[in-house]
Formats: C-alpha cells, sequence, structure tokens
C-alpha cells in the first residue's frame, strides 16, 4: 500500500512553477552552448552539467546586458510587481531566482521567451570572458535621489524614510517598489541603464 500511495503521488502532482522557466531557458541557452563551446569555456564534464551552470550563470548575467536587454530586464520584473500584490510586495522585500522565474512563467509564453532569451544573451556575453560594462560610481544612490525628487514633498520624506526600512507591511512595499519603478522609467536613457545595471548587480549581493 505505501509504494502505491507513493506511485500514485508521483503521477498525479503537479510540476513545480519553475519548470515551465527551466524549460524556457534551456531552449534559450542552447544555441549558445552549442556555438560557443561551452561546455570547454565552462569546464563541465557532462552535457548536464553545463545546462546547470549554464543556467546558474544565465541568472547572474543581468549586469552583462547591452542597455535595450535592461530595459526588458526592468520592464518584465514590472508586469511581475502589477500581476500580483504579494509578488510586487517580493520584489520590493527580496525575491529569489525560483520566485522570479514562477512569477514570470504566470505572464505568458511571450513574456517568458522574451526574458529567456534575454538571459541567454546576458550569458553569452559572460562567455566571452569580458567584465561586466563598467557602472558610473554612485549609479544607485544618484537614481533613488531622481526618483525621490520627483515626488511632493510629503511623499519624498515618507519614501526616503521607508525606503531604509526592512520592516515595512507589504502593500507599503509594493507602493515603494512601484514608486522606484516608475520614477526610474523617466531618468536618462545612460542613466537608466547605469542605475538598471547597478541595481541588479545589489541584488546579487543580497
Amino acid at each position: 500500500m505505501p509504494l502505491a500511495v507513493c506511485l500514485w503521488w508521483l503521477w498525479t502532482r503537479r510540476p513545480p512553477e519553475a519548470s515551465a522557466f527551466d524549460a524556457a531557458l534551456d531552449a534559450a541557452l542552447a544555441p549558445v552552448i552549442e556555438q560557443r563551446d561551452a561546455q570547454a569555456k565552462l569546464g563541465a564534464s557532462t552535457s548536464a552539467q553545463t545546462r546547470l551552470l549554464a543556467r546558474q550563470l544565465a541568472l547572474a548575467s543581468v549586469p552583462y546586458l547591452a542597455a535595450r536587454d535592461l530595459e526588458l530586464w526592468a520592464e518584465t520584473r514590472k508586469r511581475v510587481a502589477l500581476s500580483s500584490p504579494v509578488a510586487c510586495a517580493r520584489l520590493w522585500k527580496g525575491a529569489d531566482e525560483t520566485f522570479i522565474a514562477a512569477a514570470v512563467a504566470k505572464l505568458g509564453d511571450d513574456a517568458l521567451g522574451g526574458y529567456a532569451e534575454m538571459l541567454a544573451r546576458g550569458f553569452a556575453l559572460r562567455l566571452e570572458r569580458k567584465p561586466p560594462p563598467a557602472i558610473l560610481a554612485g549609479a544607485l544612490e544618484s537614481g533613488f535621489a531622481v526618483v525621490a525628487a520627483g515626488l511632493s514633498a510629503a511623499e519624498r520624506a515618507a519614501f526616503e524614510a521607508d525606503a531604509r526600512r526592512p520592516d515595512v507591511s507589504d502593500a507599503r512595499a509594493c507602493r515603494l517598489y512601484l514608486t522606484l519603478a516608475n520614477g526610474a522609467e523617466r531618468l536618462e536613457p545612460r542613466q537608466r541603464a547605469d542605475f538598471y545595471r547597478a541595481l541588479a548587480v545589489e541584488l546579487k549581493r543580497d
């Protein structure tokens, strides 16, 4: 009986939500892995190991992206935020890669495919063994400052105070995230690219 129950559970359980993301990312990475001899460059012993390493590095390659792809990265995260108050709050408070993967997959095939291909482009740039583009010093701080400057005096004071607090409510966290996302869109193109790249680096440190 225990074996029968186990087999039934394996047969009927739903696959993890992130599996669609993994499949899309694997498909996007496949030509990069093949064309750029990724297995040798990564020092992997098998194709399966190459695929897993490529996934991990692709997720960490956002700082390598060109400005247009950084815009897509930020736009997709904003779409995730607008899709659910819970997701919105998590993005401000710190969402891990598993959560992001599942949230992007829920946006639909077009968004999922575009995001996976974006990550694959970042991985391809990383494989060239070049350092990521330099980030202007203070890009993160100046971006936050410009966003805050566009708010009313009362909103600015609340935004600056709450941005430093780790204990804001989920509702407030969501408002803070959308304030930052909307404000960043008004930055000058070069400043916006530096801000997004610096933000991606900072998120990886967390």
